[in-house]
């Protein structure tokens, strides 16, 4: 049995040990747990300037794709922009990404991260499977080109099927969409609004907001989307933030 065979096996075995009826993206990544030399996935869309989390294999792992949202630098941003699927080990990773690197070590157990974009034939990349390793050399056990037919192949048919369903034709989201970590993410963009509306003195647009926004959550040592919940629920004012 070949890896993609294993992967989409391992896909069946972690949804039903679950007792999930439905396939959601947190189940596609612990799946790659199971049949990869890692220790942690994340699943992400590329929208915009802001990616959008779907699921994760588990919390270290939410906090690795919230650290690098946060920053606005990483592996997955970098794959994702190029269109093509990196690995990078402990040292090169604090290297190409100081402050991802070293708030990556502060913040999980990860030493070394591996991205491979999400697409399908003929079209643009729409996300990026992030893998995380606990060992500092991930690219020495990981083949990278095999990892990105085998498992980020599959995962990119199911998420560009329900796409394509939810918007082309209409239908109902699936239930993980509105209550998964997408729901969070949105909310930054409801805070960068609040934002722009409540800068009085420049001229403030999303982009910029946003870069105040994060920097913001990275002196307070917040996450991206925690400094938004905590705009949205008035615990902190747009003033703080801008100022």
């Amino acid at each position: 049995m070949g890896l993609r065979e294993r992967y989409v096996e391992a896909v069946r075995v972690v949804q039903h040990r679950r007792g999930q009826d439905e396939l959601t993206p947190s189940v596609l990544a612990a799946a790659c747990l199971t049949v990869l030399p890692v220790d942690g996935a994340s699943i992400s869309m590329s929208q915009r300037r802001l990616r959008v989390p779907l699921g994760w294999s588990g919390d270290a792992a939410a906090i690795a794709e919230r650290t690098q949202t946060t920053l606005g630098e990483g592996p997955c941003l970098t794959a994702a922009a190029a269109s093509a699927a990196l690995v990078v080990d402990a040292d090169a990773l604090v290297d190409r990404w100081p402050v991802y690197g070293v708030e990556l070590t502060r913040r999980t157990p990860f030493r070394s991260v591996a991205s491979i974009p999400l697409g399908t034939a003929g079209q643009p990349v729409f996300g990026a499977l992030d893998l995380y390793a606990l060992r500092p050399d991930l690219s020495t056990v990981l083949v990278l080109d095999e990892a990105a037919g085998a498992v980020g192949g599959p995962i990119a048919s199911f998420l560009s099927g329900m796409l394509d369903e939810v918007y082309e034709y209409e239908v109902e989201p699936p239930s993980w969409w509105d209550e998964g970590p997408a729901v969070d993410r949105a909310d930054v963009w409801t805070a960068v609004g609040m934002l722009i509306a409540a800068n009085e003195f420049d001229d403030v647009d999303d982009t910029a907001a946003l870069a105040r926004l994060r920097g913001f959550a990275f002196r307070h040592d917040l996450t991206l989307d925690e400094t938004a919940d905590r705009l949205l629920n008035r615990q902190l004012t747009p003033r703080s933030v801008l100022h």
